[in-house]
């Protein structure tokens, strides 16, 4: 519990208010990045540290392609564009996660996942994405929702890269709430947290989720985006990435946890 009492945020006789409360709010922001910075430089078993390394040649491939890097094709540049809310949503997951928002880094991975989906359509059904270029707003929704994305892929030779399960993890954890959702509630203490609060299992976890999301969104944005050399040059960079990612992620952080709490 000592890791956990020392983020607590404490007031002497009544909640802080004006400016007075954004000092208190950030006073131990700091901190709390640093403890999520030495959780991964200890973490030998998940290699936590190799992960974190590949986060820079990622986002900056998944820049490259919103900014037309690799040369512009002209019209709605629409795969640039999302592409760069792709980008967006990382490096936001990323600064959230090193302050113990986890929920809500995975909600904004979960929205990186989506996009890794739809972009895995439109690379192998050009029919797919030009009816999703042309329909209304009513009808991308009926047509192109997420579930309706993987049934799409299903009818492909290729799988969706993320998958119905690993989806329905991430909506369970950082978007929709049930009668048994607790805020930051997946941590060694089974308390729920109000406000952001580093804890170990979870600062790797989502580590590990938002890195699988954003190498997939590199390789499919290229895939979308540039031509078959330039794509090919790009991925043989970026696939070996995979390998760097360790395997505690939010599908098997319960198990994992709950193996810590037995002693295996």
């Amino acid at each position: 519990m000592k890791d956990i009492d020392k983020q607590k945020l404490f007031y002497k006789s009544s909640f802080p208010k004006g400016e007075e409360y954004f000092s208190w709010l950030f006073s131990k922001d700091d901190m709390k990045e640093n403890m999520t910075m030495e959780i991964y430089e200890k973490d030998e078993k998940f290699k936590s540290l190799e992960t974190l390394k590949i986060l820079p040649d990622i986002l900056e491939t998944i820049y490259n392609v919103s900014t037309c890097y690799y040369g512009c094709t002209g019209g709605a540049h629409i795969i640039e564009y999302i592409t760069g809310r792709g980008y967006n949503l990382g490096i936001s997951a990323f600064k959230i996660l090193r302050l113990g928002f986890y929920d809500e880094a995975l909600s904004l991975i979960r929205s990186i996942s989506e996009i890794n989906n739809l972009f895995s359509l439109f690379g192998i059904d050009e029919k797919a994405k030009q009816n999703w270029y042309d329909m209304n707003e009513k009808e991308r929704i009926r047509e192109f929702s997420p579930a309706k994305v993987r049934e799409k892929m299903s009818k492909t030779v290729l799988e969706a890269p993320i998958s119905r399960e690993y989806y329905s993890k991430l909506c369970e954890v950082g978007v929709h709430v049930n009668p048994t959702t607790k805020p930051q509630g997946k941590n060694h203490v089974e308390k729920a947290m109000i406000g952001g609060f580093v804890t170990k299992e979870l600062s790797i976890a989502v580590l590990n989720d938002l890195a699988f999301n954003l190498v997939w969104l590199a390789i499919l944005a290229l895939r979308n985006s540039v031509s078959q050399e330039t794509f090919l040059i790009e991925v043989s960079k970026i696939q070996p990435h995979f390998s760097k990612i360790g395997d505690l992620n939010i599908e098997t952080i319960d198990q994992y946890m709950n193996e810590q709490k037995n002693g295996k």
